[in-house]
């Protein structure tokens, strides 16, 4: 994790949301998932115990409670969230959030609206500990074919700050592709954004015309109008 988004998070967790913030997002989409095929489904990492990865349980509650905050917990559930964990030792330390049809942000109001073969990712995490080796692909590599299997998963969507240049990096060596930008203002209790889509092409595909989209309420259409090819 960089410096810079690290100073990021601190900044957000010390001034007040009513005094105003700006975040910016780099957009992705996701299609080739041949690592999947690459990795093992448990690992051993140095002489720690096996880490496991599975789909979450509403029974896991407590265990994702350990990450964030139970209320967020619910709220995810409650919106039609699914988790993908990985544990060791009874100890959460991975895990993925995806979506399916709508998301909407529960910290800036944004709102996407999906295609039936897209999923939402989200609140991805990884203890950090464990970071850069291999924990987060395999995570993922678990959840991809369940995805897959129950709502015909053809391609991934996800939003990385832009100043968090090591998950831009990890997510583009695993294939994701970078479709375009995400800036969101809040001041003096008015919302500004302005989406900005790399090339026309890309405009399309994810069905919205405009290269460039400034507007107040912000809602994405990511609902694809054109196939792939």
């Amino acid at each position: 994790m960089s410096w810079l988004y690290q100073l990021e998070v601190r900044a957000q967790r010390l001034i007040p949301l009513s005094w105003g913030w700006c975040r910016c997002w780099r957009l992705y989409t996701w299609e080739n998932f041949a690592f999947v095929d690459r990795v093992t489904e448990a690992v051993n990492i140095g002489n720690d115990s096996c880490i496991e990865f599975r789909m979450g349980l509403k029974s896991d509650f407590q265990l994702l409670s350990q990450q964030c905050a139970g209320n967020l917990v619910e709220q995810r559930w409650k919106a039609g969230g699914q988790v993908f964990l990985a544990t060791q030792a009874n100890r959460l330390v991975g895990v993925a959030w995806l979506q399916t049809n709508t998301y909407t942000d529960l910290d800036t109001d944004i709102k996407v609206q999906l295609s039936r073969d897209q999923n939402w990712l989200y609140g991805s995490w990884v203890a950090r500990n464990l970071r850069g080796q291999g924990v987060y692909r395999r995570l993922l590599a678990k959840a991809i074919p369940v995805l897959k299997s129950q709502h015909g998963l053809q391609q991934l969507c996800l939003a990385i700050d832009r100043s968090n240049g090591r998950s831009q990096r990890v997510h583009e060596r695993m294939g994701a592709n970078s479709i375009g930008s995400l800036t969101r203002i809040h001041a003096f209790g008015r919302a500004y954004g302005r989406l900005t889509w790399k090339n026309a092409r890309q405009a399309e595909g994810p069905g919205i015309a405009a290269a460039e989209a400034p507007f107040d309420d912000i809602r994405m259409d990511l609902a694809r109008k054109l196939t792939n090819g």
